[in-house]
């Protein structure tokens, strides 16, 4: 009974309750792990950011917010692999993090997200687009890695993304 009380509490400290993926303290202690079993192997860092998510909240009200958070947490969790690992770490950041086999993954998984992105802005109903800015890092798994400094480019490069985004969520100016 203790210990079904211990792991439940485990769950809750690492899981992001709304989105159903990790928090970001499940995604640090996941991520260390995966650089030290997976040293010497490529990887990559995925940065994200819900496009325009605080208009979505003033325009429509936070429910609306929130159904934008969960369905790309959603759409994240359709895109990875079995043992990716992906985390809502701030209130509209995502981060993942990804062994990969070949350079071309990063723009193959993006290329995956973008066409989720859309097919969800297709079929939704809502008035609003559901979008998020992506910034990708690659590095190799090694010894000593900082996750926060991998963490922080994918999110310099996320921001060079943004400059090239609409300027409106609403469905109505795009």
């Amino acid at each position: 009974n203790i210990r079904e009380r211990n792991e439940i509490l485990n769950f809750l400290s690492e899981y992001d309750s709304q989105c159903s993926i990790l928090n970001r303290r499940g995604f640090i202690e996941r991520a260390i792990r995966l650089n030290r079993e997976n040293v010497g192997k490529h990887a990559i860092c995925v940065f994200m950011d819900l496009d325009h998510l605080k208009e979505i909240n003033d325009t429509f009200g936070h429910s609306q917010g929130d159904v934008a958070l969960v369905a790309v947490s959603e759409m994240l969790r359709q895109t990875v692999r079995n043992n990716d690992l992906v985390a809502r770490i701030g209130g509209d950041e995502f981060v993942g993090m990804f062994i990969i086999d070949s350079p071309e993954y990063a723009e193959t998984f993006k290329a995956r997200l973008k066409k989720a992105f859309a097919e969800f802005n297709k079929d939704s109903g809502y008035p609003y687009y559901v979008e998020a800015s992506i910034g990708i890092a690659h590095f190799t798994c090694h010894q000593g890695l900082e996750i926060s400094k991998i963490v922080n480019d994918a999110d310099r490069y996320l921001y060079e993304e943004k400059k090239f985004k609409r300027k409106s969520a609403l469905k109505s100016e795009a």
